[in-house]
């Protein structure tokens, strides 16, 4: 290439204390430019909610299209008014498609899955579990589909301090249904521990909260600094999610040093470097939990390996890992100019 490439990469727009993990790890990922490319981040005008708010910002993205789309998380849709030659389709999970029912679900997989994939000339996914769903959902060619994992802010950073095991703090994040937390609470019952839970509680969860006589703290709206505070002065990070795409939380707290109880279907992101429980037994998350306040020597080892982990998700690693992609995928529309 004798001169930059420009990309549009298309963003939803955040909703209020409740999108937060995606957004950062794209921001962090292109604060450094990529070789031969320049990257124009077009943050969708509307929120997608709603039929006319949604076609609004299909017209809005074409408008707004370049040499290069990248359409990422949650906004699939807009591919419809695209070109599909020059189209990038990040998927990050496949959540709604088991969430919904009826004709939601449908109309779900038609437009953010089913026609996105096929207005699409490359699919990039986060895990190879998400791949795998892809794959069985669309029966797309498999060659078509690209992991790339994610990565973390620079912020997270090692804290190492002694684990509190006689009253652990305990960081939760999160508070949609696939989080967790009602189950979560249930499995805390009656046991010496403080809960810092971000996100936006619903009214169910606060009566168990209450009713289940847990002592939580609550906050929303944090910005990235913050959230790193709350990773430090906990003692265990619990995410025992039911379902997620990569699990940022989890590297997240082995940067900074943290003991991590998740989801055993989280294995791909956190490797050796956390302990996995049975996210639909509040049975099993318990025993993990009295497991870890019982047992410092192993608690040290399971850091360490947290530690040796999270090199695997450098950003700089998944930063060259874009720009591979992205001189590749140029070469091959152009290849016939």
């Amino acid at each position: 290439m004798n001169r930059k490439v420009d990309i549009s990469f298309f963003c939803r727009k955040p909703l209020k204390n409740y999108h937060f993990s995606t957004e950062n790890f794209y921001s962090e990922l292109f604060k450094k430019k990529l070789e031969g490319f320049n990257i124009n981040k077009k943050n969708l005008p509307l929120h997608s909610k709603g039929i006319f708010r949604r076609i609004y910002n299909c017209f809005w993205s074409c408008i707004n299209q370049n040499e290069i789309n990248h359409i990422s998380g949650d906004i699939n849709f807009i591919a419809i008014t695209l070109n599909k030659k020059n189209n990038i389709l990040t998927i990050l999970d496949l959540y709604s498609l088991i969430r919904l029912k009826g004709i939601k679900k449908k109309i779900y997989k038609l437009f953010w899955l089913d026609i996105p994939v096929m207005r699409s000339n490359k699919i990039i996914t986060i895990s190879k579990r998400i791949k795998k769903e892809i794959i069985y959902h669309t029966k797309v060619d498999e060659k078509k589909i690209e992991v790339v994992p994610c990565s973390i802010s620079n912020i997270f950073k090692s804290k190492r301090r002694k684990i509190n095991l006689k009253k652990p703090q305990i960081l939760f994040i999160g508070t949609a249904p696939n989080k967790n937390l009602e189950r979560s609470i249930k499995a805390l019952e009656k046991l010496n521990i403080e809960l810092v839970i971000i996100g936006v509680l619903t009214k169910k969860q606060k009566i168990l909260l209450k009713n289940f006589k847990i002592k939580y703290r609550n906050f929303i709206n944090l910005t990235i600094n913050q959230i790193y505070k709350y990773y430090v002065e906990s003692d265990i990070i619990l995410f025992p999610s039911t379902y997620e795409g990569f699990g940022l939380p989890i590297i997240e707290a082995q940067s900074v040093g943290r003991l991590v109880i998740t989801s055993k279907y989280l294995r791909e992101t956190g490797a050796k470097g956390a302990i996995y429980v049975n996210p639909y037994s509040a049975i099993d998350i318990r025993k993990k939990i009295l497991n870890v306040m019982d047992n410092r020597y192993k608690n040290r080892k399971i850091i360490q390996l947290g530690f040796k982990n999270v090199k695997r998700f450098d950003i700089n690693l998944v930063r060259s890992k874009y720009n591979k992609i992205y001189k590749s995928f140029y070469e091959s529309i152009n290849s016939n100019i």
